[in-house]
């Protein structure tokens, strides 16, 4: 068996995987309110009205995050590569812990890469999560976002 030790959790899961998750909160929870961008708080139909995207045009294609010799050994370009279409909103939403909905999403999608992964028996994986080091403050939200979302695995 092999344990891979530096996969960080924001870019464990495949396009497909983020892709699916993508279209079913549009198709489940697009009336979400789920960012606050220039004064105004904004639904998920409405940040992806304002990208000019709907669910039916989403494709891997579209999506855009993988990973190539360029990212490997710079963490800039890495960085630039995860937010879906281009757009740091959606990796804001989609893909961050400390946002409006409290990194929800994020924690679903995480729950669901560490699901199959338990299920497969020759794979096994320790993932982490980035601290920035911006403020103090960062340490107590992760510790906060972990907890209320249950991350630990048995």
């Amino acid at each position: 068996r092999k344990v891979d030790t530096h996969v960080h959790l924001s870019s464990c899961m495949t396009q497909k995987t983020l892709l699916r998750f993508i279209k079913r909160k549009l198709k489940t929870c697009s009336d979400e309110v789920v960012i606050f961008r220039d004064g105004k708080r904004l639904t998920l139909a409405q940040v992806f009205e304002s990208l000019g995207l709907s669910a039916y045009q989403l494709s891997i294609d579209t999506l855009d995050m993988h990973a190539d010799r360029n990212t490997c050994h710079r963490f800039d370009r890495f960085n630039l590569k995860y937010n879906p279409i281009g757009e740091s909103r959606l990796r804001e939403i989609f893909i961050k812990t400390d946002n409006l909905i409290e990194g929800r999403y994020f924690a679903e999608l995480g729950k669901q890469v560490i699901k199959e992964l338990e299920e497969s028996k020759y794979q096994l994986a320790e993932y982490r999560i980035s601290i920035y080091g911006r403020n103090r403050a960062e340490w107590r939200s992760l510790a906060r976002w972990f907890t209320a979302n249950d991350m630990a695995a048995p």
